[in-house]
């Protein structure tokens, strides 16, 4: 769980711009937070639970992310939905691109950072980042990949 709690800073710190302890009106940057666990039974303050073929989907506000995870045991994956762009995501992240694919219209990429400390094989390939962006302002960005639907 402490590896979930440092890759719940990373990204929410990434994507907002701002260090866990200063907080401010830059939360617009992301919509949800939604974390990924096998948890059976799950009581969290602020935040919504639902079942997945796999996964419990334990999606929150970012504001109250770390609390929601530290209330996680079996935690798999993170996702952020967010209006920061492919590439600035990719760059407050240091990472860099494995591979891009188009599927169904939705454009799809695999990334690597160094800042996460775990990773996945997709297609071969080490990555531990992939963002879908289907062109609506938003996209998703989940470590290691997108665990539930984009």
């Amino acid at each position: 769980m402490k590896v979930f709690m440092v890759i719940v800073l990373i990204i929410a710190s990434t994507f907002i711009g701002v260090d866990s302890e200063s907080y401010d009106a830059t939360y617009q940057n992301i919509d949800v937070v939604t974390f990924y666990t096998t948890d059976k039974d799950i009581t969290v303050k602020n935040a919504t639970v639902t079942d997945s073929k796999i996964y419990r989907e334990v999606k929150c506000d970012v504001k109250d992310a770390f609390g929601v995870a530290e209330t996680l045991r079996n935690v798999d994956g993170v996702s952020v939905l967010t209006t920061k762009s492919e590439k600035n995501v990719l760059s407050l992240l240091k990472a860099t691109v494995v591979s891009r694919r188009n599927v169904n219209g939705i454009n799809i990429v695999y990334a690597y950072s160094e800042l996460i400390p775990f990773n996945t094989t997709v297609d071969g390939k080490v990555i531990n980042i992939e963002i879908a962006d289907s062109g609506c302002g938003k996209i998703i960005a989940g470590c290691p990949v997108i665990l539930g639907s984009y």
